[in-house]
């Protein structure tokens, strides 16, 4: 499929419901809230990626920043970049209506590559 080219696919396929049994990096994905791939849309382009809930808790959407593959592999340019990723990704899903307890929280885990 070419969702699972870009770590934005690998995000929205980690949470619809009906895909069969997820892999174990989709299940990463899913409970870390995040993808980081690094060259699946090409040779020295990285992405990083945040699900996007609507009000009824599904997810619409993702969020996605491309960058250049070796600043995902600098990790104080990932510790930086993931959780203001997270913030801007719950802030459009609390705009969607969405409502989340953890919200203003940002659960800050290390990343696993999803690629």
């Amino acid at each position: 499929r070419v969702l699972f080219r870009s770590s934005a696919g690998k995000v929205i396929l980690s949470f619809r419901s009906g895909q069969g049994v997820l892999s174990y990096d989709m299940k990463a994905v899913r409970s870390e809230e995040v993808c980081v791939d690094r060259d699946a849309l090409g040779e020295g382009i990285g992405t990083l990626s945040v699900p996007i809930f609507a009000g009824n808790d599904e997810v619409v959407g993702s969020l996605c920043v491309v960058l250049p593959s070796f600043r995902l592999k600098q990790e104080s340019n990932s510790s930086e970049l993931i959780p203001r990723l997270q913030v801007a990704g719950q802030s459009l899903s609390a705009k969607l209506g969405f409502i989340n307890e953890e919200m203003g929280q940002i659960r800050q885990r290390e990343a696993r590559s999803c690629s």
